[in-house]
């Protein structure tokens, strides 16, 4: 039971990094793409 929920908990760690990681690096282009059409 313990060793399931800690491989649940890495499972959910990863989907949550992948996803924080995507969300920053469309931030990202999307801030540059900004200060591309301020100037």
């Amino acid at each position: 039971m313990i060793l399931a929920m800690g491989e649940v908990g890495m499972n959910l760690a990863e989907k949550m990094n992948i996803i924080t990681i995507t969300t920053l690096s469309v931030c990202v282009v999307v801030m540059s793409l900004n200060l591309m059409m301020i100037y």
